[in-house]
């Protein structure tokens, strides 16, 4: 479906206010509940269908949430004011649990906005953010994108194609143009990196 054409978000009226990051799928909905549009992170989550799909112009859920998705979602577009409802979606044993907001969003057609934290989702950088800001290579960013993605200097190797020497290379200047000290430290200033707005209206 495409997106109606974009133009800017004004302050939503009498509902929640949406904070929209680069790292968190956002998806919105009409007053019938169809969804109208979604960010880039949110349209990968939709694309690869493991976790949520579009159903005949609806957002569904699988692994046995579309039900509680559904109620939320009607719960929401029912009271038309600033409530908000969550869901804990635990898919795999393997994989960590997926938090979804529910919440009013009232704007243009918007009447519900659905924001989706998968931890489990590789981290997505404003490339030319990190590039300006700290002047990273292409290759820096890749080790950067991946070790935020919470994958280890070994599974980051693998997942790269380099060799680990090369990504402990990598580090180490990453370390120096940004100032951190520890890895911890690196993941923390990606993940509060502001990333570039999308225009979802």
């Amino acid at each position: 479906m495409t997106p109606a054409p974009a133009r800017s978000i004004d302050q939503p009226a009498n509902c929640q206010t949406l904070t929209l990051t680069g790292n968190m799928g956002v998806i919105l909905l009409d007053g019938e509940g169809r969804i109208i549009a979604e960010n880039k992170r949110a349209r990968n989550m939709l694309l690869t269908e493991a976790n949520f799909i579009r159903l005949n112009g609806m957002l569904s859920a699988i692994n046995g949430y579309a039900t509680e998705l559904k109620e939320r979602i009607d719960r929401v577009l029912r009271q038309q004011n600033s409530v908000r409802e969550f869901i804990l979606m635990n898919s795999h044993s393997d994989r960590l649990p997926i938090a979804l907001t529910v919440q009013c969003y009232r704007y243009g057609r918007a009447a519900v906005a659905i924001v989706i934290a998968d931890p489990n989702q590789d981290y997505m950088p404003d490339v030319e953010l990190l590039r300006t800001l700290y002047g990273l290579t292409s290759a820096e960013i890749r080790v950067a994108s991946a070790l935020a993605g919470c994958r280890s200097i070994a599974e980051t190797a693998a997942a790269q194609k380099m060799a680990l020497h090369t990504v402990r290379t990598h580090l180490k200047s990453l370390f120096q143009k940004t100032g951190c000290h520890r890895q911890s430290e690196l993941v923390a200033l990606l993940l509060n990196t502001p990333a570039q707005p999308e225009i979802l209206l």
